[in-house]
């Protein structure tokens, strides 16, 4: 059996459950690992003439989805980061919003957003998940 602990906490260490069945107590050890960091982070700073330069995005992955109490099935691209005076500040990205899409492409991971904003001319329109919310802006 394997659960999952904070990353406060250190890896492989083990509980003791007691379970319960039919009126009779029985206790089971149980060793407890960290979420997986798969994809990799992947830690990148926007740059250039794109709507998103001066966000720091990163892929999310279950460790990542953990950190941040996002829904364990989140996939794709999260806001790490926005620097003060970006072009991502002045679109209004937040530190937690996840890129939905780009130009009605669905965002799954840093090296596809990276690409897509590369390769598309302006206008583009962004779609980020907010608090549950989609939200799409168009930049031009």
């Amino acid at each position: 059996m394997t659960g999952a602990i904070s990353p406060r906490s250190s890896a492989n260490a083990t509980a003791t459950l007691t379970l319960w069945h039919d009126g009779k107590s029985r206790k089971a050890s149980v060793t407890l690992t960290l979420p997986p960091e798969d994809p990799p982070r992947d830690l990148t700073e926007l740059t250039g003439r794109q709507p998103l330069a001066g966000a720091v995005v990163a892929n999310l992955n279950p460790a990542l989805d953990d950190e941040l109490n996002l829904d364990p099935t989140s996939r794709g691209v999260v806001v790490s980061k926005v620097k003060s005076g970006s072009t991502a500040e002045e679109l209004g990205l937040q530190p937690g919003d996840i890129v939905a899409s780009v130009n009605r492409r669905t965002i799954d991971s840093v090296d596809q957003l990276q690409d897509v904003v590369a390769s598309a001319p302006p206008p583009w329109t962004v779609t980020i998940r907010r608090n549950g919310q989609l939200i799409s802006v168009t930049v031009r």
